[in-house]
């Protein structure tokens, strides 16, 4: 890993033709992905395209975040389950997303609350990023 999930996977997104809605620490997609048209599903019902969110916990200020392609967990690196570390498992809550209704623009902007939130976590864990 490289610490770089939310970029990769925004990236792909964006390959993918959804509009570009800026990076932000993988925990916060919980509340982005819906804003661009996507719905949280349950486990069971997971399938090729579906992206998972993991909150943080006490290794990971930014969370994590992943595309399943059918077979794996894809994020900044081929993973081995949906949980990239040890703390996932044990520590953080993961919600499942589906792209639903055609991509969404309208709905992106996230508030200044937000974004202070998103800044204060991307600075406190920016040594973490392996550029």
């Amino acid at each position: 890993s490289k610490c770089m999930c939310a970029w990769y996977v925004m990236r792909s997104l964006q390959s993918g033709g959804c509009f570009p809605c800026g990076i932000y620490p993988a925990y916060a997609y919980r509340d982005i992905l819906p804003r661009l048209g996507f719905s949280e599903i349950q486990e069971s019902e997971v399938k090729q395209g579906d992206i998972c969110v993991l909150s943080q916990n006490s290794k990971s200020g930014f969370g994590h975040i992943a595309i399943y392609d059918g077979k794996q967990w894809i994020s900044d690196f081929k993973q081995k389950s949906k949980y990239p570390g040890t703390a996932y498992r044990t520590e953080s809550t993961v919600k499942y997303f589906r792209q639903t209704d055609g991509w969404h623009t309208a709905n992106i902007w996230i508030w200044p609350h937000e974004a202070i939130e998103y800044i204060i976590v991307l600075l406190k864990n920016f040594y973490r990023i392996k550029l």
